[in-house]
């Protein structure tokens, strides 16, 4: 955090999303428990778009964030068949 930047190693979701939520304003809204279990490694500058993490981590787990008004949905992404 010195250095301006979210780190987080092997982390559980649910932490992360509890630094982000106080850092960018928003509240999560998990709709699977399991979801904050999932653990993630990865590093952000404080001042870019969240977003951005999230597509990162939507391309490389079964998770999906959707924002909804000062609202982060979180969501296992199912594929289409």
């Amino acid at each position: 955090w010195k250095e301006g930047k979210f780190l987080f190693e092997n982390e559980t979701l649910e932490s992360i999303i509890k630094r982000f939520s106080r850092w960018y304003d928003f509240s999560p809204d998990y709709k699977q428990e399991e979801l904050k279990y999932y653990h993630f490694t990865g590093s952000l500058a404080r001042y870019e778009d969240p977003q951005k993490i999230f597509n990162m981590m939507e391309q490389i787990s079964d998770v999906r964030f959707d924002f909804s008004g000062n609202e982060l949905i979180i969501s296992k992404n199912i594929p289409n068949n």
